[in-house]
């Protein structure tokens, strides 16, 4: 049976904790975690958390490891409503 987009962003809430903005100001105090903007392009130039790194989700997959080399650190992910972000988060953890 084929998944609705409700069903994929169910099971992924289910996956994924998603913090607030004053939780994630929290894990931010640690220096080794690192905050990725998952936005694309033209939202990072638009304006962006300053030291946040830039991997947009179109190309996560590729290119989060030459953001962010260990595999150990710790991310909090970002975007414009949260979707993204929540979508990135579960395709790194597979």
């Amino acid at each position: 049976m084929t998944r609705t987009f409700a069903d994929l962003l169910r099971v992924a809430r289910g996956e994924i904790r998603e913090v607030t903005p004053q939780e994630a100001s929290r894990l931010l105090a640690d220096p080794r975690t690192a905050l990725v903007d998952v936005r694309e392009d033209g939202e990072w130039e638009q304006g962006h958390i300053p030291g946040a790194r830039h991997v947009a989700r179109s190309s996560l997959e590729q290119q989060i490891e030459a953001a962010v080399a260990d595999r150990a650190t710790p991310l909090v992910l970002y975007c414009a409503a949260g979707i993204r972000s929540l979508f990135a988060a579960q395709a790194l953890r597979a």
